[in-house]
């Protein structure tokens, strides 16, 4: 009991720095700590939580709603106050969880992305269930940031105009091969298809993407344009007229994006064009993310590191690549993953039937929450890079 207050006064302590934004917790009692808006409630079920957060910092706060031992009334806002007063709350990931930090490290360390590796780490996240993916994507099955054009678009609306975007951007021709360097479910592929007829390679470690969209490909009678790969990135062959690799450079880990970019430079024609889209962490303390584990890398994509617009350009650099044009769309990932999660929960029976149990529910919530709170708040963003062969585009 003793040791229980210990770990609440310490929390309460911490709460008690912050400047933006309102919490209360209501527990065997009831304290609200800050002001203005947003405004939160945290309602404290177990005691564990306040052991838990304690000693596994922001981990152990997100393992800690994972297990229900606390809940509130809007996560994604108390979320947003967090990153809103990062800079007073800091202490708490140093102060008491830093063993925590160092096993979770440990264990991000041993998920490399050898071509073993790369392919159990992908599998882990997208081999769940194609159902369970269903019952929050839209129907083109696009797992990726969308794009809003009006207030009015559909998250099916939004998804077409992002792909759209890609098309447009990488200039695709009926007389083009092109490369997807993960396919997804098949949506850009079939689109690019659809408004071009070009041919496309597409190529995924996901069995269940490639049986889906194996499935696709002969229902939509797209054999002579489609081919989908069981492959790694760095074992494709062949020679491409364009390279479209929409959130997929996120998988691979630090070490292989100097290969991704040397791989895309030896894949790709002369006067060839490439549009990658991808999830950024700021330049700023990129150096200190490289050394962390964070919410994302432990619990949603083992083996996954966010590169910077930095590091990706240092990559780019490297090679006879040259770096067009860069269009930042992170703002429509706010809205993105808010439409996920309402999709999400409004199907919490049918994915418990599933097989899936209320600890995958919250913690998929939190991610959900989390990363909706990120692009809202500029933590993290998404970006669209146009990169052009060695030679004069054609």
């Amino acid at each position: 009991m003793m040791l229980g207050g210990f770990y609440k006064k310490n929390l309460l302590s911490f709460l008690n720095k912050i400047e933006k934004g309102t919490i209360t917790i209501n527990d065997d009692f009831s304290r609200t700590f800050g002001s203005g808006e947003p405004k939160v409630t945290i309602e404290v079920v177990s005691p564990r939580f306040y052991r838990r957060t304690i000693l596994g910092g922001d981990l152990g706060f997100a393992e800690s709603y994972a297990n229900g031992e606390w809940f509130t009334d809007n996560l994604t806002d108390l979320i947003t106050i967090l990153i809103l007063n990062k800079d007073h709350l800091s202490g708490l990931d140093v102060k008491w969880s830093f063993i925590t930090k160092i096993l979770a490290r440990l264990g991000h360390w041993r998920r490399k992305n050898t071509l073993t590796g790369s392919k159990k780490n992908i599998q882990e996240h997208y081999d769940l269930s194609n159902e369970m993916f269903m019952t929050f994507l839209d129907d083109t099955m696009t797992y990726s940031c969308g794009f809003f054009e009006g207030k009015k678009d559909s998250l099916y609306q939004a998804q077409i105009n992002k792909i759209d975007k890609i098309i447009d951007k990488a200039d695709i021709k009926e007389k083009h091969h092109i490369l997807e360097i993960g396919s997804g479910w098949g949506a850009l592929a079939k689109r690019a298809v659809e408004r071009t007829g070009c041919k496309v390679t597409t190529i995924t470690l996901s069995e269940r993407q490639y049986s889906y969209v194996k499935n696709m490909i002969k229902n939509e009678n797209l054999e002579d344009n489609i081919d989908i790969q069981l492959v790694d990135f760095r074992n494709v062959e062949g020679s491409y007229d364009r390279i479209v690799s929409v959130e997929m450079i996120e998988a691979i880990g630090y070490d292989l994006f100097n290969p991704y970019f040397d791989r895309i430079e030896k894949l790709m024609k002369p006067n060839g064009t490439a549009v990658i889209q991808a999830i950024t962490y700021p330049d700023d303390n990129y150096d200190i993310y490289l050394k962390g584990c964070d919410f994302i890398q432990k619990f949603i994509f083992p083996g996954s590191l966010l590169p910077s617009v930095a590091a990706m350009k240092d990559s780019i650099n490297l090679t006879n690549l040259k770096l067009d044009n860069i269009e930042r769309i992170g703002a429509h990932y706010a809205t993105t993953l808010n439409l996920w999660n309402k999709n999400f929960n409004n199907n919490i029976e049918e994915i418990k039937e599933m097989g899936f149990d209320q600890y995958f529910i919250n913690l998929w919530n939190y991610y959900f929450s989390y990363c909706e709170a990120g692009f809202a708040n500029d933590t993290i963003d998404d970006v669209q890079l146009v990169i052009k062969g060695g030679m004069a585009n054609a």
